[in-house]
């Protein structure tokens, strides 16, 4: 069984709570330390019940509070040399298999898996997705996939051209659209939930991401449930059994 939780996600900081089978991982520390453990409290869980921290890279969202927990709950990545592209490492009754992705830090997504086959996807931070990755999203029961911005939002919105070229570049962010064509690529009858992650503030908006994962869906996932998460706050459970 497969269990997980996002405790925020925002430009401002991001991560995911994984309960596999009774071990419990968190997929990037971004958020406050103070507020990890607020949004953990608010779960029901404590850092202390914490086995390992998998980071997806060093931006100051994803990493904020590694500091205040490294010395207590083991961490993997990049940096540390821990993780590599296409090897698992098994914690406890954890499968975890980190993945290339395309930004301007060196960065992964991960494929999470329990003992019976169920299959979580992780993909955020991602301009694009290098085709040597495409394959870890087959046959995934549940994916938390960046929808970062809407073209339109961006475009018209107060960013600097400089800047709107770097987040629609091939080292930037998705958009929904290109979410919504992954989708339409990975889907199939087994895909139980989509998580709308890294949502910006500024050029998106929750009802637009839901509406083109939705239409990414509909085809070969009609039953999917899709959700987004939240910027401040612990998301509902979705569980795999």
């Amino acid at each position: 069984m497969i269990r997980f939780s996002s405790l925020g996600s925002s430009s401002a900081g991001n991560s995911i709570f994984v309960d596999v089978d009774g071990t419990k991982i968190l997929i990037d520390a971004g958020l406050s330390f103070k507020m990890l453990q607020k949004n953990l409290g608010l779960i029901g869980k404590s850092i202390d019940e914490i086995s390992a921290v998998f980071i997806t890279h060093e931006h100051g969202d994803h990493v904020k509070a590694v500091q205040s927990i490294f010395k207590v709950v083991r961490v993997f990545s990049e940096v540390d040399g821990n993780i590599h592209h296409g090897e698992p490492t098994t914690i406890d009754r954890a499968k975890i298999t980190p993945f290339r992705l395309s930004h301007d830090e060196p960065c992964h997504g991960y494929i999470i898996q329990d003992s019976i086959g169920n299959k979580i996807a992780i993909v955020t931070d991602t301009g694009t997705i290098p085709c040597y990755s495409l394959g870890f999203l087959v046959d995934c029961n549940a994916i938390i996939l960046e929808m970062n911005h809407d073209v339109v939002m961006l475009t018209d919105g107060k960013y600097p051209i400089d800047l709107q070229e770097r987040i629609f570049s091939d080292e930037g962010h998705l958009r929904n659209e290109q979410a919504k064509e992954l989708l339409e690529l990975v889907s199939w009858p087994g895909l139980e939930a989509v998580m709308c992650y890294h949502l910006s503030e500024t050029n998106n908006s929750p009802a637009l991401a839901e509406y083109e994962a939705y239409a990414g869906v509909q085809k070969e996932s009609p039953g999917c449930n899709v959700v987004c998460a939240h910027k401040n706050k612990p998301t509902d459970f979705t569980t795999l059994i």
